[in-house]
């Protein structure tokens, strides 16, 4: 092995941190996270200068040695911790989309992560229980939530079915043709996340940034999110028009979070997740 690349030369750094004894080993996990979080911010290590995929592949792999190296030697608490266990995961880029995440992984997911439970789901705003919605249109869902989210405007081939409320802050309005539909979920704040080993592509579409991932495309529109779920791919000329569509309405009257709940009760907009 190339000595540069050899674990041994952490050996003070790990010696120094097997003796250190704070007396919890919550603070002692704590340290070691942010010895992590340098190395994820190449803090660390000498900065590189070429950026060639070979050169990123390269330092990623180093400093997965350093961290298999540090959690092999100290043991105990951290090797059981899940972060530790997601060191061994190589994440191959990040995505930020208003309040997406998107994470690419090569290889497999994590183990910690899985497929949305349906106690997951309610936690993140998304109902689980189908029941008849309310019939609305876009401005009547924005004056129930106190938003004024923006919605496309042109959807040709299209007619609009109905908006959906998903909580206060996540609405979803519908459109079909036939058999076909297409739904755009629009939300804003909190925190969602994509985990992902396929491709994640990104395009400039009419000066958008528009993502595509696990067949969901994302942008961002007057500060909010949008995703859309199609049955069919829209070219990209298609997807300029819809994406240029889109705009807010009249001024709504900002509401509390609680008439904003009640409002969404009342109507008890919850249906199942878009179509995808």
């Amino acid at each position: 092995m190339n000595k540069k690349h050899d674990p041994t030369a952490f050996h003070t750094t790990v010696q120094r941190l097997e003796a250190f004894d704070p007396g919890s080993p919550l603070i002692k996990e704590r340290i070691y996270n942010r010895l992590i979080d340098k190395m994820d911010n190449r803090t660390m290590e000498p900065q590189i200068q070429n950026k060639d995929g070979i050169s990123m592949k390269q330092a990623k792999w180093r400093k997965g040695l350093i961290a298999s190296s540090l959690v092999l030697c100290l043991g105990g608490a951290f090797s059981t911790t899940s972060y530790a266990h997601d060191l061994f995961q190589s994440i191959a880029a990040k995505f930020q989309v208003g309040n997406m995440t998107i994470t690419k992984y090569e290889g497999e997911l994590p183990d910690s992560y899985s497929s949305p439970s349906a106690g997951a789901e309610e936690e993140s705003g998304r109902p689980t229980e189908v029941q008849a919605p309310t019939s609305l249109s876009v401005d009547e869902a924005r004056a129930a939530i106190g938003l004024n989210f923006p919605a496309p405007t042109w959807m040709e081939g299209y007619e609009y079915v109905n908006s959906v409320l998903h909580g206060t802050t996540m609405a979803e309005v519908q459109y079909a043709s036939g058999d076909q539909s297409v739904n755009f979920l629009i939300s804003t704040g909190g925190e969602n996340e994509i985990l992902t080993t396929d491709e994640v592509t990104t395009e400039l579409i009419d000066g958008v940034n528009v993502y595509k991932a696990n067949g969901i495309v994302m942008w961002e529109s007057y500060g909010f999110t949008v995703e859309l779920y199609a049955q069919e791919d829209f070219d990209n000329v298609t997807l300029g028009k819809i994406i240029g569509s889109f705009t807010v309405g009249a001024p709504v009257k900002p509401l509390t979070e609680d008439e904003a709940a009640k409002n969404v009760q009342e109507r008890a907009g919850a249906t199942a997740a878009p179509a995808r």
